[in-house]
Formats: C-alpha cells, sequence, structure tokens
C-alpha cells in the first residue's frame, strides 16, 4: 500500500534520472508519515557508495534501525507500527559536481505492508551478506546470493562437445545424475532458495530437456529470481521460445565458432539450426527478455573467427558477446578427431597473454559493431584490480559523479567474493566457487558446507588477501591466473592513508 508523505525538512524537490523519480535527502532528513495501520515500511533508498560505505538510522518506527546500504538502489524494511513521522540521518555527505547542496542518499517510494515480499526477504538477506564480506567473516548468518543449481544431468549433444568432460563428471555424479529437480526441490532448499537474488544452472547437461523445467521457472517467477542458464541452443524451437518469452532470464547460448565448419569440429552439424533458432528467440521474446547472451571461448582453433563472431552477433540482435576462458581439466579425452580436426586439448588453451591480447581485440570489435562485451577473464574486477596503480594521485572531485570526504582510511576488502555470495549445489557435490576445481561436499549435504571448516578456511585466507589451497588447485580461476603471475595485489595501504589525508585538506577547503 503507498501512502502520501509529508516532506518536513531536509528533503530537496522531486528529480529524474533514467526515468526514475527521486528526491535527495540531506544528512538529517524528516518526514511526516500518516498512520496506516500497517506493520512495514518499505523504503526505497539509492547509496552511491561502493562497500556499504553510506550507512544511515531510520527513527520513528518500534525502534531506531541503523544500517548500511547497498550501492544502487535498495528497498529497506522498517518495523513501523503506528509511527507518525520519519527521521533519516545519513553518515557521509557526497560532493556533487556544481552542485552546492548538502546531499547524502537519494529516496524513491514510500509503501507499507502487513507482510514481507520476495523481494524484500531477498533485499534484506543481500545487506547482511555484503557486511559480512566486507567485514571479511568467516561464518556467516547470511544466505547465498547467488545459489548454483543442476537442472538437468543429461546432455543432447552426443558424442559430447571435444572440449567437455562430461564423461567423466556423470561418473563423479553418479546415482546423482537422474536425480529429479522440481519445485519440490526448491521447496527442501527453504532459507537457501528464499533469500537467493540470483538462481545459476550449472548443469554438465541440457536444461531444456528437463520434463520439469516450467514448473521450476513459474517457482523462480513467484519468488522474484534473477536467473542464468546455459543451453547449446538446439532445442530452442517454438514451444521453448513461446515459454522462455518474457521471463527474467540470462541466457548463455554456448556456440564458440562463426562458421558452420569450424563449429562441426567443435560440436555437432547443427550450426545453422542453432543460429536460427537463437534469431527467432530475439525476434520472439517480450519486453527483450530473455537476455540473450552468446558465448565465445576463444582457443587456438577459433580465434581467426573473432571478428565474424561479433559480426555474427550484432546481426542476430544478441544483447551482448561472452568471452569466456576456456577451463583447464584433466579429464577430457585429450585428442577427439571430429570433421576431420584433432583436438589436443592442452594446445587449445591459450596463455595467460594469448587471453589478454584476445581480449584487446574483442574490446575493438565491441565497439566496431556496436554490441556489448562481458569479459568472464574479469571474474571479481580481477582485471581492474591488477591494474590498480600504488603510486599516489590526485582524487579528481570533478571527474566522479559522486565522491566523499572520507572520515577514515578504507578497510581492503577480502580479494574476491564468491564463497561469501555463492554456494553451487551440484549433481556432482558442492562447490564454494563457479571455478572450484574440487567439491567439498556431497550434494545432500549443502547445509553443513556453507559454513564449514573447508569453506571457512577459504574465506579466512581470502580475507588476508591470500588464497588457500582449494583456490590455488583450481587453475581455470582467473583471480589465481593473475595471482600466480603475480599481477594482482591488495591495495597499497599508504595509498589509502595518503587518500585519507588529503580529504582532511579537502574538508578545509
Amino acid at each position: 500500500m503507498e501512502n502520501s508523505t509529508e516532506y518536513v525538512s531536509g528533503v530537496y524537490g522531486e528529480e529524474t534520472d533514467a526515468g526514475r523519480k527521486f528526491r535527495w535527502l540531506s544528512k538529517k532528513a524528516i518526514l511526516g508519515v500518516p498512520a496506516t495501520g500497517e506493520r512495514y515500511m518499505f523504503i526505497e533508498l539509492f547509496s552511491s557508495l561502493e562497500d556499504m560505505e553510506q550507512k544511515v538510522t531510520l527513527k520513528g518506527g518500534k525502534q531506531d534501525k541503523e544500517m548500511a546500504l547497498l550501492n544502487g538502489w535498495g528497498t529497506y524494511t522498517v518495523d513501523w507500527g503506528h509511527g507518525k513521522s520519519l527521521e533519516i540521518m545519513s553518515e557521509k555527505i557526497l560532493v556533487v559536481p556544481e552542485d552546492k547542496r548538502e546531499l547524502c542518499v537519494r529516496l524513491g517510494k514510500i509503501t507499507f505492508g502487513g507482510e514481507k515480499s520476495p523481494g524484500i526477504v531477498i533485499t534484506e538477506n543481500k545487506i547482511i551478506n555484503m557486511g559480512e564480506f566486507v567485514d571479511g567473516k568467516t561464518i556467516l548468518s547470511s544466505f547465498p546470493v547467488n545459489l548454483g543449481i543442476d537442472i538437468h544431468g543429461i546432455c543432447n549433444f552426443r558424442p559430447a562437445c571435444v572440449y567437455c568432460e562430461y564423461d567423466f563428471v556423470k561418473t563423479m555424479e553418479g546415482k546423482n545424475v537422474h536425480l529429479a529437480f522440481d519445485k519440490h526441490t526448491l521447496e527442501e532448499y527453504g532459507p537457501f532458495f528464499k533469500n537467493a537474488e540470483q538462481m545459476t544452472n550449472c548443469s554438465i547437461g541440457e536444461p531444456l530437456l528437463s520434463k520439469t523445467v516450467k514448473e521450476v521457472f513459474e517457482e523462480f517467477e513467484k519468488n522474484a529470481k534473477t536467473v542464468e542458464m546455459s543451453t547449446n541452443g538446439l532445442l530452442l524451437n517454438k514451444d521453448a521460445r513461446s515459454f522462455l518469452s518474457g521471463k527474467n532470464l540470462h541466457l548463455y547460448v554456448s556456440l564458440d565458432a562463426a562458421t558452420p565448419e569450424t563449429y562441426s569440429r567443435l560440436r555437432i552439424n547443427a550450426f545453422k539450426q542453432v543460429v536460427d533458432n537463437v534469431r527467432n528467440l530475439v525476434k520472439e521474446r517480450k519486453n527483450k527478455l530473455p537476455v540473450v547472451y552468446l558465448v565465445f571461448m576463444p582457443m587456438h582453433i577459433n580465434m581467426h573467427e573473432l571478428e565474424d563472431f561479433f559480426k555474427l552477433a550484432a546481426d542476430i540482435g544478441a544483447d551482448a558477446v561472452i568471452l569466456r576462458p576456456l577451463v583447464i581439466q584433466e579429464n577430457v579425452v585429450k585428442t577427439p578427431e571430429r570433421s576431420g580436426y584433432v583436438f589436443e586439448y592442452s594446445k587449445e588453451i591459450l596463455s595467460f597473454n594469448e587471453f589478454i591480447k584476445v581480449s584487446k581485440e574483442a574490446e575493438e570489435f565491441s565497439k566496431k559493431y556496436n554490441i556489448r562485451l562481458l569479459n568472464q577473464m574479469n571474474f571479481n574486477n580481477v582485471l581492474d584490480k591488477a591494474m590498480e596503480k600504488s603510486d599516489v594521485k590526485e582524487p579528481s572531485l570533478m571527474k566522479a559523479k559522486n565522491e566523499i570526504i572520507e572520515d577514515k582510511p578504507k578497510k581492503a576488502k577480502p580479494i574476491c567474493d564468491e564463497p561469501w555470495k555463492a554456494l553451487y549445489i551440484l549433481r556432482s557435490g558442492v562447490k564454494p566457487c563457479c571455478y572450484g576445481n574440487a567439491t567439498i561436499a556431497d550434494m545432500k549435504d549443502y547445509k553443513d558446507a556453507w559454513n564449514g571448516p573447508k569453506i571457512r578456511e577459504i574465506r579466512e585466507k581470502l580475507a588476508k588477501g591470500q588464497l588457500s589451497d582449494y583456490c590455488l588447485g583450481s587453475q581455470s580461476c582467473p583471480i589465481v591466473k593473475m595471482y600466480m603471475k603475480g599481477k594482482l595485489k591488495r591495495p597499497n595501504p599508504f595509498y589509502r592513508l595518503a587518500r585519507y589525508a588529503k580529504n582532511k585538506i579537502l574538508r578545509k577547503i
């Protein structure tokens, strides 16, 4: 239920950004709120700052509430009762170029209700989870923000793609290969499902083969989930396209080739059918959903088709090209021959420098063909971190949209957030990371694994800027690659101290 609100003090006039109406709040804002009789107030707030640096105190409900804000828009809950006014006190003042007002956070809608919606439950968990990550805690009270799931265990490409360790994984999965995944599975996950913002399907199998995939997506919709799912695209027929149209889904189509010849050497002779299916999906989808990505894994067999791949993606109307490194696997048949080409796995993997070179070329093609590029080598912003300089530079207040005057030097975060934010419940076992090489528990033991000794050790090391033995054994991880190359270092504490001192001076100007 939405209600009229009186802006008593510390609230500026209505503005619009990207079509969204909001009001800036100063350091202390007071709102008059008519009695509603509803238990909860849901208040939309926007913070420009990362790492939950913007903290606010809300007064006026049943008890004062102190909380740190997520970056971007979030909906926060106040146990309201019969309050009549709301006081919002912010901790940080922003410096916005050419704006002399005292600005802290943005205020969106205020609504009321007797129950928390699925989206509110997700946001509350996300806030706790982010705080625990920033603090480097090893035992978490929150649940995974991203839950890795395993919808279907069988693939329709036989033989398997030349770089897939399909047969080995099926052996590892054992009796779990044919384990049902349906709405009852999600119910059994309980708070792990309810609190997750994103569901990421990590099947070594084709999810569109599943007979229960439609009912599973109904549960996703009811519970306000964003879904990521990969497909080989062969089953994107008219019925599948109709079912997926309008879904809050990020669909990754594994292609890796721009011509039928290269595709047949990697997969099967179905290039035209897959491309036609994807093209039709883009044409038929509603509200530009699902979001459609074309995946390209650079290898020596296909590097020459990189530009043509961007051309193809632009012609189809895909939303982005995904650049994904070929992972290091030891359990793939080493030299399968297909369409007259012998695929030697170890010789197809690009070196670190080769991948960087391809990444730069991909950026140019992205601009040339006006199609977005998402580089998964930049996992956890590892490339950005690697380029971070330790020398001190003047903080440019005019360049940054929202800069803050810091009260104290920032604490360095753990060098990877995956074991805090994600848990992968797979048929082969539980993993703490999408690049994880080994499992840390049986599939059925995911609850104990979430705060178990193995994942706590991984978190403890990462919080110290180090990599655990588990991480070092997962050599496909871009962070591990950068770390081993000596290109990934924690932010220099002297840089943070120097910036702190500089901001002290800025305060006096």
